[in-house]
């Protein structure tokens, strides 16, 4: 289920807590474009578009003769029991119309991102928290200071079509994709987030796989595939 927040009034604006910051949602903010008679509101693009495997959504509007846009992922790869699950292209349009209003500057109290959107990322990341799980307990403990380099020419099948970590970085960078708090998800914070469990664990440090760079082995790869929904190898 999405999380459920207590609701407060912000100069005005209705709001709901996560994670100590104050979100407004979708609906206040298509309240308050709607509201101002002297700012026409328009929507004129609403589309989805493929890249890298990962279906976005894109909306563009229009508030007082300026256009502008916010984009947000369909989860195709969430619980069914969520919203997501149930409804995904259309929470994905929800939150990138609740994007392009925040970029239009309606109802940015502590963020650009809506409250849908930063409870829903946070609803997808516990339902997919078994799966990641499992793929983390299959690496390798690593003890040494680097990693080993590995010849992609001896590696087993199913490991010879895992895209690169230079692939991944790049496609990560073009994609643009946003994190739990509506930021640009960036290299650090996809490392941070997909090899959590054995972090915690003390299988090694965060800084050791920054600094692996390129040459992070292809078990670990996988592991980012299977995070950001990349596998063609390009």
């Amino acid at each position: 289920m999405m999380a459920i927040a207590q609701e407060k009034m912000i100069n005005g604006v209705k709001t709901r807590s996560l994670h100590g910051k104050d979100y407004v949602e979708v609906a206040e903010r298509v309240r308050m474009a709607h509201a101002q008679e002297s700012h026409d509101f328009e929507i004129i693009e609403s589309e989805p578009y493929e890249i890298a495997g990962r279906v976005i959504w894109r909306v563009t509007i229009s508030v007082g003769g300026r256009q502008y846009k916010g984009n947000a992922e369909a989860k195709l790869s969430a619980a069914k029991n969520t919203p997501d699950g149930t409804n995904p292209f259309e929470c994905a349009e929800t939150s990138a119309i609740g994007r392009a209003l925040g970029f239009a500057g309606l109802g940015t109290v502590d963020s650009i991102a809506s409250y849908e959107e930063v409870a829903r990322g946070q609803t997808f990341d516990q339902a997919a928290t078994t799966q990641q799980q499992q793929a983390k307990a299959a690496l390798p403990a690593q003890s040494g200071k680097q990693f080993a380099k590995v010849d992609r020419r001896e590696l087993p099948a199913d490991l010879k079509d895992i895209p690169t970590a230079a692939q991944i970085r790049r496609n990560l960078e073009a994609a643009c994709l946003p994190d739990v708090n509506g930021e640009p998800l960036t290299w650090e914070g996809l490392l941070a987030s997909a090899f959590a469990g054995p972090i915690a664990a003390g299988k090694y440090t965060l800084q050791r796989l920054i600094d692996a760079g390129d040459e992070l082995p292809p078990s670990y790869c996988a592991v980012l595939c299977k995070a950001t929904g990349y596998s063609a190898k390009k």
